[in-house]
């Protein structure tokens, strides 16, 4: 009888052994509730915590505790926090100094209807109202710990532990690229200013800077943004603020462990020298004959807005000087009553002076017109 109950009581003690062995697919594990002061944690909150115990039961190198006060405080020892990690999911008291702070699993604090074990998690001992960092939900009364702080009558609060089976992420995202860029005036709003790469997979933002707002950022892929103009610039007419052609922008990488990192990037909007052209210089009709001294209608149409001469055989025609043309987009008419004064074949061109800053001027291919006498009375 005495092999057979020792038997059973080996299987049981097994049974707990294997139930506590790290398992090696185990994830994070988290508890986050908000405990409210001078109220005792409800049974959502108790819950939770038991929830959380039960799945401790991976591996574990490290532990965060933070609470929406603003405390924080990363543990990190393999051995150790694995220790804690068994004691809390089997409800075993246990204590082990990590640095310069003894870290505790206790039980009997208090006590809450329906569960026989009132585990509790602290750096300060069980039952110690001493500042620090408590966590006893089935205390029973209000005293359910606190972060950094009060761990009796503590003030309303989130607090937030989490068990990492691998080191937390705290390292924040670098750029990879440069932090200057530079584009030629009159870029399209679908063609790249900017391609940004950053470290680590992460969402790239514009966060800030004077010239923020003229910009749109997508995404490229995990590591790659794409930053783009939303109206082309013009060089002539700059419109960042400085009104020097350098936008200047801030870029955020947030990466899936919400680490930040920024970069302070500048664009730089070159000059282009604006080309005009002739899209057409004729005589009425189209004709390339003339009459001397009748009166016939040059027309010539330029691409930009123009100040047009007319000329033939180098001479100014009167009255056809500095001609303003009216139009929009890439056509810009204007016409010119001329009077041949002599006969025979003459070449007719004319000279564009464009209106907008920075455009080069334009000739017309010269048109060659026979001149002839006129019939009839005078």
């Amino acid at each position: 009888m005495r092999l057979k109950v020792n038997l059973i009581v080996l299987l049981l003690l097994g049974a707990i052994n294997i139930g506590l062995s790290p398992s090696a697919s185990a994830t994070n594990v988290t508890f986050s509730q908000t405990f409210t002061l001078n109220t005792v944690a409800n049974s959502t909150i108790v819950n939770a915590w038991e929830s959380f115990r039960s799945r401790l039961s991976g591996s574990y190198n490290s532990f965060t505790w933070s609470s929406s006060n603003g405390a924080s405080i990363t543990v990190s020892d393999a051995t150790k926090i694995q220790t804690l990690a068994n004691a809390l999911r089997a409800g075993t008291a246990t204590s082990t100094t990590i640095g310069a702070a003894t870290w505790s699993v206790g039980i009997g604090c208090g006590g809450t209807s329906g569960y026989s074990v009132a585990v509790e998690f602290s750096n300060q001992g069980p039952c110690s109202c001493a500042a620090g960092y408590s966590l006893r939900p089935l205390i029973g009364n209000p005293n359910w710990g606190g972060s950094n702080g009060s761990t009796c009558s503590a003030s309303t609060q989130t607090i937030t532990i989490t068990f990492f089976s691998s080191a937390p992420d705290t390292t924040a995202p670098t750029f990879t690229s440069s932090s200057s860029f530079s584009v030629v005036e009159n870029i399209a709003i679908s063609a790249d200013a900017a391609t940004i790469k950053v470290s680590e997979s992460a969402t790239v933002t514009i966060s800030s800077g004077v010239d923020a707002a003229l910009f749109n950022i997508i995404t490229s892929d995990s590591v790659t943004a794409l930053i783009r103009f939303k109206i082309s610039p013009n060089f002539e007419a700059p419109s960042d603020s400085g009104a020097n052609n350098i936008y200047d922008l801030v870029l955020t990488a947030t990466d899936p462990a919400n680490n930040a990192g920024t970069q302070t990037i500048t664009i730089t909007v070159t000059d282009v020298v604006d080309t005009s052209s002739f899209n057409s210089l004729a005589l009425a009709g189209s004709v390339t004959t003339a009459t001397f001294r009748s009166a016939i209608l040059i027309t010539a149409n330029v691409s930009v807005a123009s100040r047009v001469t007319f000329t033939v055989n180098g001479k100014v025609l009167p009255g056809c000087k500095n001609r303003l043309t009216s139009g929009t987009g890439s056509s810009h008419s204007v016409n010119c009553n001329w009077r041949p004064s002599v006969r025979g074949d003459v070449s007719l061109t004319a000279a564009a002076s464009p209106t907008g800053a920075g455009i080069a001027n334009t000739t017309a291919a010269p048109l060659s017109i026979r001149v002839g006498n006129r019939t009839g009375a005078r």
